[in-house]
């Protein structure tokens, strides 16, 4: 199943240019969020995530639409790969963490994370 993520920080802003993208992009569903990415309580991600099965794939509009930094960035990808399940940005085409591409975006994301740590 190809799955779509969209979100906006506040119920006020539109989501319509991110579900046009998304549906271009192939998404069978979409999953909506309206509230700010800097909480960590975002139930929606937490159930989405508890239902993704192997071969399912995640496209966001952007990094920012999904974690809140790149360590959360991590930590997301990295379950959903325990899902058996990838993901994909349109906005960074490098963030692809379906099989073929898991290993080398996850030893990115890494190296990024030390760099910022030190």
């Amino acid at each position: 199943m190809i799955y779509g993520n969209a979100r906006v920080p506040t119920g006020t802003q539109d989501l319509t240019g991110q579900l046009a993208q998304l549906k271009a992009a192939g998404c069978e569903k979409v999953f909506r969020d309206k509230l700010t990415g800097a909480t960590a309580d975002r139930p929606q991600l937490r159930k989405r995530m508890s239902g993704l099965s192997h071969g399912d794939v995640v496209i966001i509009p952007a990094v920012d639409h999904l974690s809140r930094d790149t360590t959360d960035l991590l930590v997301i990808a990295r379950e959903m790969q325990q899902a058996g399940a990838g993901i994909r940005s349109l906005a960074e085409p490098f963030l692809d963490t379906t099989p073929d591409f898991a290993e080398i975006v996850f030893a990115i994301l890494g190296a990024t994370i030390s760099r910022l740590a030190a």
